[in-house]
């Protein structure tokens, strides 16, 4: 697989399985999170998730892999003009049918292992995603993921710029997350090495050539 100018890169991921992946560069990253998340065709190559070409399935059926792969980016990844809550809400509302009243007890006990509760959780919520600091509009877009219970979960750049505190919480969150369902699959991209040491990766891949 090449993007844009970087690559050609090839590697798998096996089901089941807790990896880091090393982009190299921020551009290189971001166009990976990009390709894997299915908002970009790779220049060259082939794309396979959970055993599917997302780029050679027609759109119903593309949309219906997807609804299986949890994508956690760096900023979040929110709807700007709906509250925190609300942007946690509609995937479960729309893809789910869940009521809000089905979905609010997990985003709390979520958002409670990471040390969020009360009011200033009630605030957070309710709060735009303009007016969070980035790091919190990743842990919404994190919770939200989390909500859906996919088979595959991405994770763009997770613990970077956290608190120390914040950033144990979520790696200890993310790992229970992978180990709550046989087959789970976590893949966690990164830019540095050095950064991979808190995600319990059991296997890093340094892609080259970029």
């Amino acid at each position: 697989m090449r993007v844009g100018g970087h690559g050609p890169w090839s590697f798998e991921v096996a089901e089941g399985e807790r990896v880091a992946v090393v982009a190299g560069s921020s551009y290189a990253r971001l166009a990976l999170v990009s390709i894997l998340a299915g908002c970009l065709p790779p220049a060259s190559g082939r794309l396979r998730l959970l055993g599917e070409d997302p780029n050679a399935l027609p759109r119903a059926k593309a949309l219906a892999l997807f609804r299986q792969v949890g994508i956690v980016r760096e900023g979040g990844g929110l709807v700007s003009n709906l509250r925190a809550w609300e942007n946690v809400l509609l995937p479960a509302s729309y893809h789910e049918g869940l009521e809000a009243d089905e979905v609010l007890p997990r985003v709390q006990g979520y958002f409670e292992r990471l040390g969020l509760a009360g009011d200033a959780l009630a605030s957070c919520l309710d709060s735009l995603p303009g007016l969070l600091p980035e790091h919190w509009r990743r842990i919404v877009g994190l919770v939200r993921a989390l909500v859906m219970e996919p088979r595959l979960m991405l994770y763009e750049v997770i613990l970077d710029g956290l608190p120390a505190s914040l950033a144990r919480a979520v790696a200890e969150l993310v790992a229970s997350f992978h180990d709550g369902r046989p087959g789970r699959t976590s893949v966690f991209v990164v830019t540095h090495a050095a950064s991979v040491s808190q995600l319990a990766a059991a296997r890093t891949i340094e892609l080259r050539g970029d």
